[in-house]
């Protein structure tokens, strides 16, 4: 009986130490990285902010559909990764789009420690997007909170999956190709949204 409970216990301690590895690695800040989404005249620029997820782009690809959809709409878009995030001066932009991967159920901790940081967040709108395997309710709730705590303006919200369906009714679609769509979509809600705002604060 001693031998099986030490033998459950290294496997128990191996899984637990291999957990731990990997969640360092897929935490780790990834390199800068930026994408513009011209526009000649805009009408707006939107910031859009992410730290790459090492194994799958599921975050990239929605920043890319997010973008795409608010430069259709005529805004300027700005994708940044957050190691080039300092480069980049806030005030010049009208919404603030954080794009957080899930680990172990909490937001990806590179998006943590820049919000944290990030005072001038109080009273500017902003997106919160959610990713996962399938699980972020939690996640998704530190999140908003932590966007709250510094006073942000929360336009729009949404979590999207990479196995879990972003659509029950649409299981013979990919589920990536549904989160690029739910993503378009949320951009022009978010606009429209925008424009509701009793107030926007002066850049």
């Amino acid at each position: 009986m001693r031998r099986v409970f030490r033998i459950i216990s290294r496997v128990l301690l191996s899984i637990g130490l291999i957990w731990g590895l990997l969640t360092i690695w897929v935490e780790q800040l990834r390199p800068a990285q930026t994408w513009e989404f011209p526009v000649q005249t805009p009408k707006g620029n939107i910031l859009v902010l992410f730290n790459p997820d090492p194994i799958y782009n599921l975050d990239q690809q929605v920043a890319e559909s997010f973008a795409t959809a608010a430069q259709q709409q005529g805004w300027h878009s700005s994708i940044v990764t957050l190691a080039a995030a300092d480069t980049i001066d806030p005030g010049r932009f009208d919404l603030f789009v954080f794009c957080a991967n899930t680990y172990n159920w909490s937001p990806d901790r590179p998006t943590k420690k820049y919000i944290r940081k990030a005072r001038w967040l109080e009273g500017r709108p902003v997106v919160a997007i959610i990713m996962g395997s399938g699980s972020t309710a939690r996640s998704g709730r530190l999140l908003r909170e932590l966007l709250q705590e510094q006073g942000a303006v929360i336009v729009q919200t949404t979590d999207l999956w990479l196995m879990r369906p972003n659509d029950e009714s649409q299981t013979n679609r990919g589920n990536v190709s549904i989160a690029r769509s739910k993503a378009e979509i949320l951009a022009r809600k978010s606009l429209t949204s925008l424009k509701l705002l009793p107030e926007l604060p002066e850049r």
